[in-house]
């Protein structure tokens, strides 16, 4: 429907859907709360008051961009909370030189981007201010269909900025050129914000900054602060075009934290995890960012993130990462997944995952990963990933700057899952040098390396400088196409009693002939069996088994790598 104009007069008591916008009409407002929504079906019946702010009977703004309508919003907030609630609108620029509060059932809906403006002005100056507290936060509160202009914002200040929050909506608002975060709001229950966008937040502070993103939330008061980033926009932000970071105080890493679709692009880092738990973040465009596209770390928080799932996104072009999870700083919990994301044409390393202490069951799986300049999965730091997995993506013509690999592993790897990855280059000018990378230092143990495709690289499958680990928690290294021999080939014995270790793969040693009186196999756990007392004999052996063959004249020996 189109919004219309109220009526000019003292206070209209029409049913708040002749105004509203369709997406908060009556018909949508109805439904009630059932555990995973916004509850507005309470402000419904708060709002049945529309109030113009330039004809009222608590006070009138200008909105003509000249005059300081601050104190006139004041009142009329206060006024409108003191009869209960009921939702404002206003059309024209409205100058700001001391922040609107807000109050509670309150909704503030403008006619759209130009003609309704919210224009702040001065130091430390943001549009509306507003701090709740955990015991009387603000409720069933509206935004929506209007422009906040930070231009002539001197110092940080944010466009909206209220601190705890319960079932409030952020709609189809622009906000731009603020000195600190666009749409900065802290300690969010059942809070979403739709088809927003901030842009160029930020611009009185550095990518070091505090705030100074477009959508900065903080968390931390809750267990649960679910609010969600909607169809919205992070573009040209300084730091980060949506992040969410757990607060000083607080002691929760929140749970409930959602981005579904958008676009984050042109800031200095696209979306970034700062502290909270469970994060997902689902069908996202994230570009053209200075420095990583999707960012896990403290980033100088108090927190960092865990059991966070990125999937479905596009995150291209960024300036340094595609994703980057960042475990160098003091906590470091692992529990992410990276999977089914397109990650391409980044400056330097496709998805990378770093640690210099240790981070468990870390997942990158089910990725594309292509035609970044640097490697395209890098494990680093120099610490150790336990149960990390890398698997089922494809990972293909990286390295476009010095010849990176597929994988690169700069950390020890405890129980990895390598498995069933094509890692290849089918340029016609390769730049992507090895499959898999081990740099010297490195420790791999008690994992699998397998049935992943290396075949068609630059300079071969596996380049390996480090140590793969045998013995009762050695890795299995098989079935890599383009690496693990396969098929018969002979072995001399060597004088009796011949002891012989099997490489990463399962092996068949055929005894052909000779005088041999026993056959004894250690696998890797240290069990000794017997398994023959003569030839010929046909012994199995599992990866890293070792075997000893007691004879007085030599046999001929046959092996089946498989």
């Amino acid at each position: 429907m189109t919004f219309g104009y109220p009526p000019r007069k003292k206070q209209t008591r029409t049913p708040l859907s002749e105004y509203l916008p369709d997406w908060l009409e009556k018909s949508a407002l109805d439904a009630k709360y059932s555990g995973g929504g916004i509850d507005t079906s309470a402000l419904l019946q708060k709002s049945l008051a529309v109030y113009d702010a330039r004809d009222n009977q608590f006070a009138n703004i200008k909105a003509d961009g000249t005059t300081d309508d601050s104190n006139a919003w004041a009142a009329i907030i206060n006024g409108v909370k003191n009869a209960g609630g009921g939702t404002i609108t206003w059309e024209g620029r409205s100058r700001i030189l001391q922040p609107i509060p807000f109050a509670s059932n309150i909704a503030l809906i403008g006619r759209g981007w130009g003609r309704s403006v919210l224009a702040p002005e001065g130091n430390g100056i943001s549009a509306i201010q507003m701090g709740g507290t955990l015991a009387n936060p603000i409720t069933n509160a509206v935004f929506d269909n209007f422009e906040i202009d930070g231009s002539a914002q001197i110092s940080y200040a944010k466009g909206i900025f209220i601190t705890f929050m319960k079932r409030a909506m952020f709609h189809h608002i622009w906000c731009h050129d603020t000195g600190a975060s666009g749409l900065g709001c802290d300690f969010l229950v059942d809070t979403a914000f739709v088809d927003s966008i901030v842009e160029n937040a930020g611009r009185n502070g550095t990518t070091s900054s505090p705030g100074c993103s477009g959508f900065g939330i903080g968390t931390g008061n809750y267990d649960v602060e679910n609010v969600s980033l909607i169809n919205c926009v992070g573009r040209g932000n300084k730091r980060y075009g949506a992040f969410f970071e757990k607060q000083a105080t607080p002691t929760y890493n929140s749970k409930g934290v959602t981005v579904i679709g958008g676009r984050y692009e042109g800031n200095n880092r696209g979306i970034g995890d700062n502290g909270v738990k469970r994060i997902i973040v689902d069908g996202a465009h994230i570009s053209g960012n200075t420095d990583a596209g999707y960012y896990l770390g403290m980033d100088a928080s108090n927190g960092i993130g865990s059991d966070g799932l990125v999937t479905n996104c596009v995150i291209t072009d960024n300036g340094t990462r595609g994703v980057h999870l960042d475990y160098t700083g003091s906590l470091s919990p692992g529990r992410y997944t990276i999977k089914g994301n397109q990650v391409q044409g980044n400056t330097s390393t496709g998805i990378k995952v770093e640690t210099v202490t240790s981070a468990p069951n870390v997942v990158v799986s089910d990725n594309d990963v292509y035609l970044n300049k640097g490697p395209g999965v890098q494990l680093a730091g120099g610490g150790t990933f336990t149960d990390v997995e890398v698997s089922n993506n494809r990972i293909w013509s990286n390295g476009l700057v010095g010849g990176g690999s597929g994988i690169l592993v700069g950390a020890s790897l405890t129980r990895p899952r390598i498995v069933g990855n094509k890692i290849s280059d089918p340029a016609t000018t390769k730049t992507q040098g090895f499959g898999i990378t081990i740099n010297a230092g490195q420790t791999i143990s008690g994992g699998i390396i397998s049935r992943n495709d290396l075949s068609g690289n630059l300079t071969g499958a596996i380049s390996n400088s480090g140590t793969i680990s045998p013995g009762a928690n050695g890795t299995v290294m098989r079935d890599n196409v383009g690496y693990n021999p396969i098929g018969w080939d002979s072995l001399s014995p060597a004088a009796s009693p011949w002891t012989y270790t099997a490489g990463p793969t399962d092996e068949v040693i055929n005894l052909l002939n000779g005088t041999v009186s026993n056959v004894a196999v250690t696998d890797r756990t240290g069990t000794t069996t017997n398994v023959a007392l003569s030839a010929p004999a046909s012994i199995t052996l599992s990866p890293y088994d070792t075997m000893v063959v007691t004879y007085s004249a030599a046999p001929a020996v046959k092996r089946l790598r498989k």
